[in-house]
C-alpha cells in the first residue's frame, strides 16, 4: 500500500510500497499496528519500523537499495528524538544530528563520501546557533572552506571563505557579532578519516 510519510515524503517514495497490519476500533476505523516495512520496486527493503497506537514509534532503520544502511533514528510521539544518522551508499556517515522534542539540538555534522568532515554547526531548540564551518574534501587536504557564526538562523560577524591552501579568498561582513566572535580565527579540520560505529 501507500507509504507512511512520517519518514520519507510521498514524492521521495514513488514506486515504493508499504507493508503493515491493521486492527479496527469500536467505530470500525482501521488503525495500523505492529511491524511496518517499506520496499523498493526491486523488492529490496527500504525501511523497518513499528506502529504504536496508529503512528510510527521507536527505532527506525532505513536502507539504500543496495542494502547498505541509510538511516538510523528513533521516533517519539511522531517526531524524531535523540540521535539521527544518515549514511552514504558506501557506508560512510553522511549526516549526524540530535533532536529534542522534534527539534534539532546540539552539534550537526555532514561528511563527504570519503569520510572527511564536510560541515559542522550547532542548533539550539531547532535554530542554528553558533560557529558554522565547511571543509574541503580530504583529497584537497580537508582544510576549512568557510567559517561563519550564526545566531538564531542569521549570519553574524565576518564570514570567511578559504581556498584549499588556506588562503582567504572572500570575506563578507554581516550584522555585528559579539566581540569575542569578531576576530576568531577558523580552526583547521584534521585531515584524517572520521569513522562512526553503529
Amino acid at each position: 500500500g501507500a507509504v507512511d510519510d512520517s519518514v520519507f515524503s510521498r514524492a521521495a517514495s514513488r514506486r515504493v510500497r508499504g507493508e503493515w497490519c491493521e486492527r479496527y476500533d469500536d467505530q470500525g476505523r482501521a488503525i495500523r499496528v505492529g511491524r511496518y516495512r517499506e520496499r523498493y520496486a526491486s523488492g529490496a527493503l527500504r525501511l523497518v519500523a513499528r506502529y504504536v497506537d496508529g503512528r510510527l514509534a521507536g527505532p527506525v532503520v532505513g536502507y539504500h537499495e543496495n542494502g547498505a544502511l541509510f538511516l538510523r533514528g528513533q521516533l517519539v510521539d511522531g517526531t524524531w528524538h535523540g540521535t539521527l544518522m544518515l549514511h552514504h551508499e558506501n557506508g560512510e556517515a553522511f549526516w549526524t544530528g540530535a533532536f529534542a522534542r522534534g527539534r534539532l539540538h546540539g552539534r550537526v555534522e555532514l561528511h563527504h563520501p570519503d569520510g572527511g568532515l564536510a560541515a559542522e554547526t550547532r542548533f539550539q531548540h531547532g535554530r542554528e546557533d553558533g560557529a558554522a564551518r565547511s571543509f574541503h574534501p580530504l583529497v584537497f587536504g580537508g582544510g576549512v572552506q568557510s567559517h561563519v557564526h550564526v545566531e538564531a538562523d542569521a549570519f553574524v560577524g565576518v564570514h570567511r571563505v578559504f581556498d584549499v591552501h588556506g588562503n582567504l579568498i572572500e570575506r563578507a561582513d554581516h550584522a555585528p557579532a559579539p566581540e569575542d566572535w569578531s576576530d576568531a580565527p577558523p580552526v583547521a579540520a584534521p585531515a584524517t578519516r572520521r569513522r562512526t560505529s553503529d
